[in-house]
């Protein structure tokens, strides 16, 4: 049996179905124990209160910084603190664990994995979701100019570099890391048995779900809504999402009336997917949102809905020119022309929708593939 160490860091990893949506979904359940070493900014340390998940040990480790409890984005300034502080942890589990290797998630995490090689030689296999560095940016934590980063994108390098293998998730991404390192394409797979479509009446014809990047996310869905009120389409839209309710509805303005806004936990989603005609992926124009891909994409697609994104969704976009099931959308030259069509032809979108969900973010395809790359990393 052979052991790994999970590791996250600073995410919102708390939360029970953050383990299950990204960490634990495709890991190999045969031949393979693992251990989650979990290190929680101190609010969500003090709110969550679980030492296992899905049968696996947790264990909870509190981070004292970022000070800022929402703060995932480490500045220079914070990164020596984060390390003191969540280092020693590390390695204490390391040493009670033994693990043959580690698999972490995300930079922060990575950065520590990358520290205890160096300690102790482990091998480490690494998801990267995004770009921190330039997510970075988008977060307005730190400019494309400053020292946090020039730092970050140095042990970006590393972090890759010195990987047994390195796990993105969008073909943008993939290729251009692919020349820093050993790097494998996973997209943010999708479980059929929780999000699947159905043939009740739908109630809603947009759906957006989740938080917002910035304020231009918002204007985007409100350009969107304007073009089917211009089309004589009432724009019903449900948002689910944390962000503040008020907030949203003043930002909204008169086209709120239009708009269920509520918040759900997340194993509550795929039912309130199944009442709306369309999945929206609105994202604005930024560094780390053309070269990722969001797993709401396969949760709007397996739910039966065509989506319809932005064009500077670069990962997202590939799937939707490839399959056919959704539209680009520029909110600087909306085209009534292009929503008409999916809104006439729903059927044919939500049939392509399902195919790439079948052919492009199957669990169990990506699933054998992890645990290929498991067998190669144990020499096997």
């Amino acid at each position: 049996m052979k052991k790994v160490l999970l590791i996250t860091a600073l995410e919102y990893s708390g939360k029970d179905s953050y383990f299950e949506k990204y960490l634990l979904r495709l890991l190999p359940e045969k031949d393979y124990q693992y251990l989650i070493v979990s290190f929680l900014r101190l609010k969500d340390y003090l709110r969550y209160r679980y030492n296992e998940v899905d049968g696996i040990k947790v264990i909870r480790i509190p981070v004292f910084f970022p000070l800022r409890s929402k703060n995932f984005y480490l500045s220079v300034f914070y990164l020596l603190p984060f390390i003191l502080n969540a280092l020693p942890y590390l390695v204490i589990s390391y040493l009670f664990y033994s693990p043959d290797f580690i698999h972490f998630r995300n930079y922060p995490a990575g950065l520590l994995t990358l520290i205890l090689k160096k300690i102790v030689g482990i091998k480490y296999i690494g998801t990267l979701p995004g770009k921190y560095p330039e997510d970075g940016i988008t977060s307005k934590i730190w400019g494309e100019k400053s020292f946090s980063y020039k730092i970050w994108k140095i042990i970006e390098r590393f972090i890759i570099k010195e990987a047994n293998f390195i796990l993105v998730v969008s073909e943008p991404h993939l290729k251009e890391t692919k020349e820093m390192g050993k790097i494998e394409f996973i997209p943010p797979v999708v479980d059929v048995n929780k999000f699947y479509p159905s043939n009740e009446k739908k109630i809603y014809t947009l759906c957006h779900l989740g938080t917002f990047s910035n304020e231009q996310d918002i204007e985007n869905i409100k350009i969107l809504m304007e073009q089917l009120i211009k089309i004589n389409i009432p724009p019903k839209i449900l948002i689910l999402t944390s962000y503040s309710q008020n907030k949203l509805k003043n930002k909204l303005g008169e086209l709120s009336r239009y708009a269920h806004i509520d918040y759900v936990l997340h194993k509550n989603v795929p039912e309130y997917l199944r009442k709306c005609k369309i999945g929206l992926l609105l994202e604005s124009k930024n560094p780390g949102i053309e070269i990722s891909i969001s797993a709401k994409l396969g949760e709007y697609l397996a739910s039966g809905m065509p989506v319809i994104v932005s064009q500077y969704s670069g990962g997202a976009k590939i799937v939707i020119e490839e399959y056919k099931c959704g539209i680009i959308f520029n909110p600087e030259r909306p085209d009534e022309k292009k929503l008409k069509k999916i809104l006439d032809n729903l059927k044919f979108f939500s049939k392509n929708a399902i195919r790439a969900v079948v052919e492009y973010l199957s669990m169990e395809k990506y699933k054998k593939k992890i645990e290929g790359i498991y067998k190669e990393l144990m020499g096997e």
